[in-house]
């Protein structure tokens, strides 16, 4: 993950409220996807596996948009 620049945090101060709501829109969509994929996740044998399949329904999630 990229750090943000001077710009993109100056658009963030000055727009908090749009931010956060798109942030916690994007934040639903990976939890519905993580949700929908439960039973797969269970199924997975060890929890490095987990986390690495979890990252790849966030990298899909993120690529969607």
């Amino acid at each position: 993950m990229r750090k943000l620049n001077k710009k993109e945090l100056n658009w963030i101060k000055d727009n908090s409220d749009e931010f956060f709501k798109n942030l916690r829109k994007e934040l639903l969509k990976v939890d519905t996807e993580i949700q929908l994929r439960k039973d797969e996740l269970k199924s997975i044998a060890t929890k490095k596996e987990r986390i690495k399949r979890v990252s790849e329904i966030v990298k899909l999630v993120m690529e969607r948009n």
